[in-house]
């Protein structure tokens, strides 16, 4: 009998753990964010936990809007977030998988407080159910949100940039082109939800106001506001590539997963196009080859 074990368990060795499997934080961010988890498998190893904290904490803070029955639950939510933050920039620990990964950057010396601290307080503005009234006041919610994301990762990936002007304007821009392109995705979904992002002096310019989003008809000027949105977001992005192309030598070749969005973000621009900008028509599946393949030439090439 106890040759018949040793042979069973030469038969059956116990399972080895892959080097390269992904861990909790890794597979969250996988989930919420497929876009910028890929830009993030893109930095040095050493990085990409505090990246994919980064990302979680992002999306973490987003959904308490569509997660909550009432406003004062919501702040309740928030304000746990910046209790948490506080006391783990205080040094204390809390066993939550993105405070523990964010206690990676802080461990570094590197936990952005304000900027995430900002995004926090720009998602609690969302609790009151107001309408944008101006594209500034819109553009000015996605820099506080998704542009902070953004130079948060990239602060992480090359700290001195924090120091370069030239470097957060290239980073907002490639965020905002990121962002709109990704409203435009989700208009389907705001509808759905009786949620439009849009702001309603650009609504005006096109004759259309919130609620004629919500039923049928005038598709031809909802196609020309969603044009005159992408156009927005070519603009922002052909901007952000001309700042990092010259003052390149300046700006650490480390920061380019921060950036890579820029890449996933002209492909959603180039079939948004091939669709009359119509974004229900844009259909993408869950796994597209090619959001892998535009960010990993990307990544090779120095280019987003």
């Amino acid at each position: 009998m106890k040759g018949q074990k040793q042979t069973e368990t030469l038969k059956n060795p116990a399972p080895q753990q892959d080097k390269n499997a992904l861990t909790i934080l890794a597979k969250t961010a996988q989930k919420q964010d497929p876009d910028r988890f890929l830009c993030a498998m893109m930095a040095s190893s050493e990085k990409r936990e505090g990246l994919f904290a980064l990302i979680n904490f992002y999306h973490d803070i987003a959904k308490i809007k569509d997660t909550v029955s009432e406003s004062m639950l919501g702040y309740i939510r928030f304000q746990w977030w910046r209790d948490a933050l506080d006391a783990l920039a205080a040094g204390e620990d809390r066993a939550y998988d993105t405070l523990s990964g964010l206690a990676i950057l802080r461990n570094d010396g590197h936990l952005p407080l304000k900027l995430l601290s900002s995004m926090i307080d720009a998602r609690e503005k969302q609790l009151e159910d107001k309408q944008f009234q101006t594209v500034l006041e819109w553009r000015s919610h996605v820099n506080d949100t998704a542009g902070h994301l953004t130079e948060a990762m990239a602060f992480w990936l090359a700290p001195d940039l924090q120091n370069q002007d030239i470097a957060s304007e290239s980073l907002r821009q490639t965020a905002y082109a990121y962002g709109m392109t990704g409203l435009l995705r989700t208009i389907p979904y705001q509808v759905q939800n009786r949620d439009i992002q849009l702001p309603l002096a650009l609504m005006s310019d096109f004759d259309l106001s919130p609620e004629a989003f919500y039923r049928e008809g005038d598709e031809n000027k909802k196609n020309a506001l969603y044009k005159a949105v992408a156009d927005m977001a070519w603009t922002d992005l052909k901007a952000a590539r001309k700042s990092y192309a010259s003052h390149r030598p300046e700006i650490a070749k480390s920061v380019l997963p921060a950036l890579l969005q820029g890449r996933l973000a002209q492909g959603y621009l180039k079939k948004l196009k091939r669709v009359d900008y119509d974004p229900f028509k844009l259909l993408i599946p869950a796994k597209a080859p090619w959001r892998i393949l535009t960010v990993s030439w990307g990544s090779l090439v120095g280019r987003f």
